[in-house]
């Protein structure tokens, strides 16, 4: 058991850790931004971005990996889309990527859709002029 549990007053969720779950630390969370949906986006150092499905059956949560794409190096920041179809990433390997999420479980691909000189720490998409900034 816990030595010394302290109480969960803010309902705090902790993905369960297990062989599909971030190797290192985890960089970004973004909960889809489209309601009545239950998608949440991580992206960590492991040069993953991961897509779960939460589930809330009143009493607890459960979340279960949907699908990933890689980078090839340490993820630093994600984005939603603003339809929730998928989003953007940007990270240590100098490229932004464009995820279009595929009716399919496991590995993905993503679109290189920018290239910096230096590692990207940060993506956002800005729908109302059709621009993504990183």
């Amino acid at each position: 058991g816990m030595m010394g549990s302290v109480a969960n007053t803010n309902n705090d969720y902790e993905i369960p850790r297990d062989q599909n779950s971030p190797q290192d630390t985890i960089s970004c969370v973004q909960w889809s931004p489209v309601n009545n949906t239950s998608l949440l986006l991580a992206s960590s150092w492991d040069s993953k971005v991961r897509c779960y499905n939460v589930q809330d059956n009143g009493s607890n949560l459960s979340a279960t990996l949907n699908a990933f794409i890689a980078h090839q190096g340490p993820v630093l920041d994600c984005h939603w889309k603003q339809d929730g179809t998928g989003c953007f990433s940007a990270g240590c390997d100098k490229m932004v990527k464009m995820w279009n999420f595929e009716n399919s479980q496991g590995q993905q691909n993503a679109q290189d859709v920018g290239r910096h000189d230096a590692p990207v720490r940060a993506v956002r998409w800005i729908p109302q002029r059709n621009l993504l900034v990183s």
